[in-house]
């Protein structure tokens, strides 16, 4: 037995079930898993395929609440300082997914990286859409 490939397609089936999960609140389409149920076999060129097509969406949903959260804390925040605050935890939330991604990538092989990318922005988009409903 190839423990290493056994692995990978252990990692490789977590990360899709990752991408099915979402905060207690705000759900967004699940454009992953929708593009994944066209196909009756699964193989990497298609996980590529639906996490470059879903992605994109996870990035304009999370920019869009970022955006109105932003610009709320700017206008009304109780302190001068919340926007920048905000700012600066968004940056930290960026980097610590470059860098998780970039490791999953690099050890857990194709296409972790990829998959990744769009677990994180949808949680992050659903977490920030969560977030903006106070503003």
């Amino acid at each position: 037995m190839n423990w290493k490939s056994t692995g990978v397609t252990i990692v490789t089936a977590t990360l899709i079930s990752i991408l099915s999960m979402t905060s207690a609140n705000a759900e967004l389409k699940d454009y992953y898993n929708e593009c994944m149920s066209k196909y009756e076999t699964i193989n990497n060129s298609r996980l590529y395929e639906c996490a470059g097509y879903a992605d994109p969406k996870y990035k304009s949903a999370m920019n869009k609440a970022y955006n109105k959260i932003y610009k709320s804390l700017k206008a009304n925040g109780r302190n001068a300082t919340d926007a920048d605050s905000f700012e600066k935890s968004q940056l930290g939330w960026l980097d610590y997914r470059n860098q998780q991604c970039g490791l999953e990538g690099m050890y857990i092989g194709s296409p972790a990286h990829p998959l990744c990318l769009a677990s994180k922005n949808k949680a992050r988009a659903e977490e920030l859409i969560d977030f903006s409903e106070n503003f």
